[in-house]
């Protein structure tokens, strides 16, 4: 049989329906695009602005590298050590930036790159360039150095480097917008590109980027590398690995199914409690009713044979008499009971027993033979109420 949902239900599904409709729109909008350039440079992304192919050329180049997946504070020793920073975007804290102090000044090398890397490093300080000039372009070398035996490179920038900061070697520049700068901090150095355009999937085809990645590492044979990952979301947990990713709008969507699912079940399944109605057999009811009955059926030898049949029974349980006494036999068995002189008893229960065979018995001696038989319940103290009223 067809299910007929009520006008609330009807209104939640729709409300529930339009809700997922906008997240599947926002989630088609805000998924990151293939090959658009602007993604995150991490050495686990194919995308054309990932790094996976940087990373790959290096362990083919005999250099030692892995993934660094924890704080900084966390780095060992430093002696010998590059750590690439390649745009980090994780939020980050000051401890971070001291740690990266304190891994310069022991000896460690810091290859960083973008806006957000120069936040992290001693003295790092940038600016934004002019739009006009932002975009691929070509960069050429502005002195002689290890760095720039590569020549010609080609870069992305949208930030230079502050030409007023810490005292620094600029190696590429476009006028007076310093691309590529080097500088010592402490034991180890620091080394500083305006993008990662040169070690991305799409950059590093370019000619002259790749080989001045390398000259940027350094020599396989004395330099151990760490490409962080910590600052692109790859923190220890499984949330660090999706929160970069579609997943999370997916938990997102499921959530509300979730929640509408526990709303329309609570709403529809939830346990069936009786409603509380007042009780319809007090005591006043109950006798009404009976007394109800009996008037349209004009059994008012129905009543007297009642109330009769419930006397003998307690008067016999309390003399000890057998099922059923006569009249005869209760009014010799009451006659032995002090203190009791009622004159009617007997004449009153042999009456009972000719009204409950009289079908013209007339209501109103029915009420008065039911009254008496009350009235010998009280004083004989047959039952516990008439013993609390009788004291």
């Amino acid at each position: 049989m067809p299910v007929v949902l009520a006008s609330a239900d009807r209104k939640l599904l729709l409300i529930l329906g339009v809700v997922v409709l906008v997240l599947l729109l926002a989630l088609a909008m805000l998924q990151p695009q293939q090959d658009n350039g602007v993604s995150i440079p991490s050495s686990y992304s194919a995308e054309s602005g990932g790094a996976k192919a940087a990373y790959l050329l290096l362990k083919t180049a005999g250099y030692r590298v892995e993934r660094w997946e924890d704080p900084p504070r966390q780095l060992p020793d430093p002696a010998g050590a590059v750590l690439i920073l390649a745009d980090p975007r994780w939020q980050r804290d000051p401890e971070d930036k001291m740690a990266l102090q304190r891994f310069l000044a022991k000896g460690g090398r810091v290859l960083a790159t973008g806006m957000g890397a120069a936040s992290l490093l001693p003295e790092g300080h940038t600016q934004m360039s002019d739009p006009t000039k932002a975009g691929w372009g070509k960069y050429q070398p502005a002195i002689p150095s290890a760095l720039t035996r590569a020549g010609e490179i080609t870069m992305a920038p949208w930030v230079h480097w502050d030409n007023g900061s810490f005292a620094h070697v600029v190696h590429y520049a476009r006028g007076e917008d310093a691309v590529v700068v080097s500088y010592r901090v402490g034991k180890g150095d620091v080394i500083w590109w305006a993008a990662s355009t040169p070690l991305t999937n799409a950059g590093i085809r370019e000619a002259g980027n790749m080989e001045f990645f390398l000259n940027s590492v350094g020599d396989p044979t004395q330099r151990r590398i760490y490409w962080d990952e910590y600052f692109h979301g790859a923190r220890p947990g499984p949330w660090s690995y999706a929160s970069d990713t579609p997943l999370r709008w997916a938990l997102v969507q499921l959530g509300i199914f979730f929640l509408a699912v526990m709303l329309t079940f609570s709403r529809r399944s939830g346990p069936v409690r009786p409603l509380v109605q007042p009780s319809r057999l007090s005591p006043l009811e109950f006798v009404e009713t009976l007394g109800g009955l009996y008037h349209s059926a004009h059994a008012a030898q129905v009543a007297v044979e009642v109330s009769y049949q419930r006397f003998q029974y307690l008067l016999g349980k309390r003399l000890g008499m057998p099922a059923h006494p006569s009249a005869a036999d209760m009014a010799r068995a009451v006659e032995h009971r002090p203190r009791y002189d009622r004159q009617d008893f007997a004449a009153t229960l042999a009456r009972c027993e000719t009204a409950i065979g009289d079908p013209d018995l007339r209501e109103k001696e029915a009420v008065q033979l039911v009254q008496a038989l009350n009235d010998f319940c009280r004083d004989l103290q047959l039952t516990p109420r008439a013993v609390q009223e009788k004291n």
